[in-house]
């Protein structure tokens, strides 16, 4: 996890690389988060009510899991669109 800011209630953005400072509430900032699968969005979002509402080690594994999938998610659409500008730049010598 990352330390919050000053007043304790932001925290960068869990997407690698990414510096944008989001509210504790959130995972990742909007550009990111858009990037995850609809479905993955939507089971990040159910794991973390279950351990919202029971926060035992099982429900924390659970929720650690498909957040993990989400931002391998992010990284993996990050790299293809560096490979696609890579392909698409020319090269200048």
């Amino acid at each position: 996890m990352q330390p919050p800011d000053a007043n304790g209630q932001r925290y960068r953005c869990r997407a690698v690389g990414c510096q944008h400072v989001v509210l504790r509430s959130h995972l990742m900032c909007n550009g990111h988060w858009r990037m995850v699968p609809v479905g993955l969005r939507r089971e990040v979002y159910a794991a973390w009510k279950v351990l919202r509402r029971s926060p035992c080690l099982h429900n924390s594994r659970a929720y650690l899991k498909v957040v993990g999938q989400a931002v391998d998610a992010v990284e993996a659409k990050q790299l293809v669109r560096l490979a696609h500008a890579s392909d698409s730049t020319p090269q200048l010598f």
